[in-house]
Order: C-alpha cells, then sequence, then structure tokens
C-alpha cells in the first residue's frame, strides 16, 4: 500500500492543522477492522493491510507525529454515542475505543481519532494514557495457574437531560 496522508497542498505549517491532515488521510486510507484479539500492529503491519482496529490506526498516528518531532500519546478509553430509535428515542451505546493524542503549542494535548479522521469530543472518555498502547490497556494482569473468568457489562445514560 502507497499511504500519502496528506497531499502536498495540505501541508501548511500550521501544526493543528498538519496534524488534522494527517488524521484525515488515516481515516481515509486505512479501513477500520474491528480485531477481537489482543495487542497493537506495528505501524507497517498496518499500513501494508491497509486496515486495522482503532488501535493499530492510534498507534500509527503516534508514530507519524513523533517521526515529524512532535510529542503523542496513545489513549484508551470508551467512545459513547448516541442513535435515535424509529420511535425517535436515544439509545447511548459505548465500546472500548483508542485514538491519539497529539501536543500542540498553546492549545496543550488534543485528541485525534482516526476512525473518523475528526478531533475527539465529549463522546470520548479516556480511561488509561501512556507512551506505549501496552501501558494503557483498561484491564491487564497476571494469572498463575488457576481458572478466570472476566465479565463485563456497561450501562451508559444521561445524568442530565
Amino acid at each position: 500500500m502507497t499511504f500519502s496522508p496528506i497531499t502536498p497542498w495540505e501541508w501548511g505549517g500550521d501544526m493543528l492543522g498538519d496534524m488534522m491532515a494527517i488524521n484525515r488521510g488515516i481515516a481515509r486510507q486505512v479501513s477500520y477492522q474491528r480485531r477481537l484479539e489482543p495487542g497493537v500492529w506495528s505501524p507497517e503491519e498496518t499500513l501494508r493491510n491497509g486496515a486495522g482496529s482503532c488501535r493499530d490506526s492510534a498507534w500509527l498516528f503516534v508514530n507519524m507525529a513523533r517521526y515529524l518531532g512532535h510529542a503523542a500519546r496513545f489513549v484508551s478509553g470508551y467512545l459513547i454515542q448516541s442513535a435515535l430509535t424509529a420511535d425517535t428515542e436515544e439509545v447511548l451505546t459505548g465500546e472500548l475505543h483508542a485514538w491519539a493524542q497529539i501536543f500542540i503549542p498553546e492549545r496543550g494535548w488534543l485528541g485525534f481519532d482516526t476512525t473518523s479522521g475528526l478531533l475527539t469530543g465529549e463522546g470520548h472518555i479516556p480511561l488509561a494514557v501512556a507512551a506505549r498502547p501496552e501501558n494503557a490497556a483498561p484491564v491487564s494482569g497476571l494469572l498463575d495457574r488457576c481458572n478466570a473468568t472476566f465479565n463485563v457489562s456497561m450501562k451508559v445514560e444521561r445524568l442530565f437531560t
């Protein structure tokens, strides 16, 4: 896969604009693939496949930003989204999600969602932020000689209407 996250006319010397252009380029050229197996692909593997999970494309962006000399980190958290039923009733859903944060001078750390190509918003709830994905796992640990089951259930509702 030939990866061209931004075209020459999109590169303007404005760091926020440049990072947004790279984010849009990743969203456009790396197809979202839901992967349930653990781990994060290397940037090379994500580019070779032309697809990846949110973890994979976020890690790709972190590496691209660092290559360009910018501070970047990996974020793991929840993405809360709203949808309307046929009866126009709001239903909220929440899923584990990953995105990148880039430090923009005079603005601070800004989140970039590489699956949508947009900046993160109120629906992005960070759980862990780290330099590397393996340090931002929402759940981690070690087991030795035991049988274990892990079940998670999540309900999302608005506190205020």
